[in-house]
């Protein structure tokens, strides 16, 4: 509640607050709260022993010649009555009776002035002596305050996406699409900003780990050369490699060529961010691994059955430059209408024409229903689709 000095509303509002408790006439009160843990407004407004009557007139007194809004959640936190302090020390022990109160201009002004001069003090650390020595040899194209642009690559899911990068002094600053490349066109996302972080982590390894050690590249070659004797007796029976999904022609080479050397050696690959039912669907259509794409500036109707394209996918980049040119004013055709089923919310539902919420474990039997409505061959499911799904029916066959 709020009260402002002098106004109606406080006499209105005080009469109203002696119902949450009803009096005996043995002047117990009796509360009709449910059971179970009971709140604290509900232990300040009805007590269990006999209490004082609040006095109305002196609270209304009280309250009027105070300076400025006053609030308060009950009547004796506004009266701040004895019971009530015994009631918050009970509940929150040491606060010694005392009910917590705002914190007035003073105070905080005093918090201001200690924060910034804590802020001041610690910007005032002398730094150590560094020696700067100027280059004997200045290297080429590298002059301080011209920035160089690089062109390469991020991996994405096992793909590349075509950066340029801004460097200063050998130090990459800012990263862009790089135009020519066909999976960025210029574009980037939010893996791609988020790579140059990882230049600056302070977190990031700085050494040779192992068993959660420091430990050196020499010590790990000693190590492996040793271990290697044994692995090449067994044809590399034990040895398992870990690794990210990659199209890196290199990466493949090197992996045919140890397991050439070691055929029993194990090599698997993780992704987070990739389906692998995607990769599983793809490989069944198309007899070996492959990655289906599409053309969504010639698609007038689409239909997303729980696929954010917009955002995840290595060609989730030109799929966006292909859906916002459809959906443009100045596109000499009309824009596509696309539809959204999906169990949680994703960039592309955001931006469908219709949406509809379906649990993920639902999803199947709708591709099956949609597929049978348009005339392809699916499995037959039980129960009834939709209406919606007639509709999308009909809208996929009208635009062939």
């Amino acid at each position: 509640m709020r009260d402002q000095p002098h106004s109606k509303s406080v006499n209105e509002e005080l009469p109203k607050q002696h119902a949450h408790a009803e009096h005996s006439h043995d002047g117990h009160s009796h509360d009709h709260g449910h059971s179970g843990i009971v709140p604290l407004e509900s232990l300040i407004t009805s007590s269990t022993k006999q209490r004082k009557t609040l006095d109305i007139e002196n609270l209304r007194q009280k309250l009027a010649e105070g300076r400025g809004p006053a609030f308060w959640r009950t009547l004796d936190e506004a009266a701040e009555s004895e019971e009530l302090k015994e009631i918050v020390e009970q509940e929150f022990p040491g606060l010694s009776g005392q009910i917590p109160q705002g914190v007035n201009r003073r105070n905080l002004l005093k918090v201001m002035a200690a924060s910034l001069a804590m802020a001041g003090a610690a910007a005032c650390v002398k730094q150590p002596k560094e020696l700067i020595v100027p280059y004997v040899r200045q290297p080429e194209n590298v002059i301080p305050g011209l920035a160089l642009f690089y062109a390469t690559a991020i991996s994405v899911g096992g793909y590349a996406r075509g950066l340029l990068v801004e460097s200063h002094l050998n130090r990459p600053t800012k990263v862009e699409g790089n135009p020519d490349h066909p999976a960025s066109l210029g574009s980037t996302g939010i893996f791609e900003q988020a790579s140059l972080l990882n230049l600056y982590d302070p977190d990031r390894s700085e050494s040779v780990m192992r068993q959660g050690r420091i430990s050196t590249w020499s010590d790990f070659t000693g190590t492996f050369s040793t271990e290697a004797q044994s692995l090449g007796s067994r044809k590399g029976e034990g040895l398992a490699v870990l690794s990210g999904a990659s199209s890196s022609p290199t990466l493949i080479s090197q992996m045919k060529a140890l397991g050439a050397q070691w055929p029993t050696a194990k090599w698997y690959v993780h992704e987070a961010c990739v389906n692998p039912a995607i990769a599983s669907a793809a490989k069944k259509i198309a007899g070996t691994n492959a990655l289906i794409t599409y053309d969504f500036s010639q698609a007038d109707v689409i239909v997303s059955l729980d696929s954010d394209f917009l955002t995840e996918g290595p060609a989730a980049l030109p799929y966006s430059r292909q859906f916002s040119a459809r959906k443009s004013l100045e596109a000499d055709r009309p824009p596509s209408r696309t539809y959204a089923i999906e169990p949680s919310p994703t960039c592309t539902g955001s931006l469908a024409d219709h949406h509809f919420p379906m649990e993920s474990g639902k999803i199947p039997q709708i591709a099956y229903q949609l597929a049978k409505a348009c005339g392809v061959n699916a499995p037959a499911v039980s129960g009834d689709a939709p209406a919606w799904v007639n509709a999308i029916a009909d809208d996929l066959k009208k635009a062939g």
